[in-house]
Parts: structure tokens; C-alpha cells; sequence
């Protein structure tokens, strides 16, 4: 009998991991004024244009819009993370210590000192999962493209800068998410597996 010589690590090996681009746009005000004139096309068509020339001149300014906005664009790729990396974020930042609620009850300055306890053990587990989300995406950032260059990596020091910009907090929210997702995900292919049936798969 010839011996089995598959290795099912090194067939896992051969996958690929899940990543996730999240796009991103800086320009908030080339953003509002193209708001302002699709939203004005919208409302009254062709009516309020007038003359072919001023239809022309308003498709330009959207078009201009357009291209200013994606100028300001960049794409933000991440890949799942693993449950061995996920212990390192624990590790990296660890949980404050739970304070130990004194049995039996409390007179007023107890209960007082126990509550201002709490209170602080709330707040510092609220920055410990917010360093430890900053550290979770400088390891799982794999490119920072825009028009201007590429950047294969960011470090924490450089996510904490970014979260004390304005809108900063919402674009990390945004690329945290994309990793929890790109974690999760799981293969489970709903297009036929007939090679007849691929003109079927949604495109």
C-alpha cells in the first residue's frame, strides 16, 4: 500500500485571505457642492437650465466635482486577522483590573469609593478597546493608496494622529469594521457549479 503523504497544513496553506478595500474621501466640500447640484438637476430637470449652453456649463462643474472628489479618495486595504493575532491585541493592551466589589452592604462612603472605583475601571476599559482597535488595524492594513503614492503599512502613533483629525474617528470605525468582516467571512459559493450555468453568476 503507498503511503499517504498528504499534509493537510500544507494544503491549507494554498487559500487566500480574506481582505476588504474601504474607500474613503477627504474632500468634503467638493462633496457638498456636488450634492447641492445633482440634487438641484433632480428637483427641476432641464427646466430651471435653460439654453443648451447653460447645460453644458452645469455638466461641466459636476464633472469637475467628480474628478476633484475622486482625486481626494483613498482606498484602505485590510485583511482578516486570527485568533492568535486577536490574543496579541489583549496582550499588547491589556484589560484595566476589575475592581472587587467589597461583599455585605456598604455605608455611604463605602458605596461611594466602590462607584468612583467602577467609574474609572469604565473609563479605562473604553480607551483600552479603542488602543486596542488602533493596534488591530496598523496590524491588519496592507496598502494606503491614493492619487499621490502608496503606503504598504501605518503605525499606531500615525492612527492616533489620524483620530484627532476631523472625521478621523469615523474613517477608522469604517476600516475596523472592514476588518471584523473580512474576518468572518466564509466561503459559501451560491452560483451553480455546473460550468453551463456561469452565464447565471450576478456580475
Amino acid at each position: 500500500m503507498a503511503e499517504n503523504t498528504f499534509d493537510l497544513f500544507d494544503w491549507l496553506n494554498t487559500g487566500t485571505i480574506a481582505t476588504r478595500d474601504v474607500d474613503i474621501y477627504i474632500d468634503h466640500e467638493a462633496y457638498g457642492k456636488l450634492q447641492a447640484l445633482v440634487a438641484d438637476l433632480d428637483e427641476h430637470g432641464d427646466v430651471s437650465l435653460g439654453g443648451g449652453a447653460q447645460r453644458a456649463q452645469l455638466r461641466a462643474q459636476i464633472d469637475q466635482l467628480r474628478e476633484q472628489l475622486e482625486a481626494s479618495k483613498m482606498v484602505w486595504r485590510v485583511r482578516a486577522i486570527s485568533d492568535a493575532e486577536a490574543k496579541e491585541s489583549l496582550e499588547a493592551v491589556p484589560a484595566p483590573r476589575l475592581p472587587v466589589k467589597p461583599d455585605g452592604l456598604l455605608n455611604k462612603q463605602a458605596q461611594a469609593k466602590w462607584q468612583a472605583e467602577a467609574a474609572v475601571f469604565a473609563k479605562e476599559s473604553a480607551k483600552a478597546d479603542a488602543a486596542r482597535r488602533l493596534w488591530v488595524i496598523a496590524l491588519a492594513t496592507e496598502q494606503i493608496e491614493t492619487t499621490l503614492g502608496v503606503q504598504d503599512s501605518i503605525t499606531v502613533a500615525d492612527l492616533e494622529k489620524i483620530l484627532n483629525r476631523p472625521h478621523g474617528s469615523g474613517w477608522l470605525a469604517r476600516i475596523h469594521q472592514a476588518i471584523e468582516e473580512a474576518t468572518t467571512q466564509e466561503v459559501t459559493p451560491d452560483f451553480p457549479q455546473s460550468p453551463d450555468s456561469f452565464t447565471n453568476i450576478p456580475v
